[in-house]
C-alpha cells in the first residue's frame, strides 16, 4: 500500500493536492481489493481473510498516540517509517518511484508532470522564505532595533538624572542593563541573519531549499528570540507594531 501521513494544511494552502493524492491512493487500495474480491467464490470468508491479511501487513502505519511527541521520533525509526520533518525533506520524495507509478496507473500525472510539480513547489518554498528573511531584516533593522534604542536611552537619561539627584536609580539601572543587552543581541542576529542570505550558494532548486532550511531559517529564529523578550520589557509607545495583545484582544 501507499503510506502517507498529511499533517493540517497551512491556511495559505490549497487542498486540492492532498486531496488529489490521497483519492488516488484509495483508488487504488479499492482496486487491489477488486482484483481480489471479483473473483471469490466465497465472499464473506475471502473478505475476512483479506482484511486480516491487510491488517497484518500494514498494522505498523496505525498509531493512535500522540504524532507530536518526540517518542513518535523512536517509534517510527523502530517501525521502518520515514519521518520527514521539515518541507525541504519531505518535498523531493513527491517524485520516488513508487509515486510516480501510482499517479501514472491511474491517469492522474505523468512522470514529467510530477516533476514539474515538484520543481515548481522546491522553488517556491526557497523563495518565500527569502522574501520572509528580507522582510524581518528590514522590521528589525529599520523599526524593532531604532525603537527599542530609543527606549534605551530613554532609561540610561533617567538612570543618569536619578544619580544626579543623589537617588538610587536600581530598577532604572536593571532595566537598562538588560535590555542593552537584548538590543546587542538583536542587532548581532539580524548582522548573522544579512550575512547568510548574502552567502545563499548558486545551486539547484533542491540544494537551495535545504540552504534556506539548514542556515537562514535558524537565522530568522535567533532575531525572533531578542525580539520577542523585547516586545515584553519596551513601552508601548516605543513599540512600532501592535503587540500579541493588541491583535488578540482589540482589534
Amino acid at each position: 500500500g501507499n503510506k502517507f501521513e498529511f499533517r493540517m494544511l497551512g491556511s495559505e494552502q490549497s487542498i486540492s493536492g492532498p486531496n488529489i493524492a490521497l483519492n488516488t491512493i484509495v483508488a487504488e487500495e479499492l482496486c487491489q481489493f477488486a482484483d481480489k474480491l471479483e473473483k471469490s467464490k466465497n465472499f464473506n470468508k475471502d473478505l475476512q481473510a483479506l482484511l486480516q491479511q491487510t491488517l497484518k501487513e500494514h498494522k505498523r502505519i496505525i498509531f493512535n498516540g500522540n504524532g507530536y511527541d518526540e517518542s513518535w521520533v523512536a517509534e517510527a525509526e523502530k517501525r521502518g517509517l520515514l519521518n520527514l520533518k521539515s518541507t525541504d525533506a519531505a518535498l523531493p520524495h513527491y517524485t520516488d518511484e513508487k509515486n510516480i507509478r501510482l499517479f501514472e496507473t491511474h491517469g492522474v500525472y505523468t512522470k514529467l508532470e510530477m516533476e514539474s510539480r515538484e520543481e515548481a513547489v522546491i522553488e517556491e518554498y526557497y523563495k518565500t522564505l527569502h522574501i520572509e528573511a528580507l522582510t524581518m531584516r528590514d522590521m528589525a533593522r529599520r523599526e524593532i532595533l531604532p525603537a527599542c534604542l530609543s527606549f534605551e536611552r530613554a532609561v540610561a537619561d533617567g538612570a543618569l538624572a536619578k544619580k544626579q539627584l543623589g537617588l538610587a536609580g536600581g530598577a532604572e539601572t536593571r532595566l537598562l542593563t538588560q535590555v542593552s543587552a537584548l538590543n546587542d543581541a538583536l542587532e548581532c542576529a539580524v548582522s548573522t541573519l544579512e550575512e547568510a542570505v548574502e552567502a545563499v550558494p548558486k545551486a539547484d532548486a533542491e540544494t537551495l531549499a535545504h540552504y534556506y532550511h539548514d542556515e537562514v531559517l535558524p537565522c530568522m529564529d535567533a532575531v525572533r528570540k531578542p525580539s520577542d523578550a523585547l516586545e515584553r520589557m519596551v513601552g508601548k509607545e516605543y513599540w512600532p507594531f501592535p503587540t500579541y495583545a493588541d491583535i488578540l484582544f482589540y482589534t
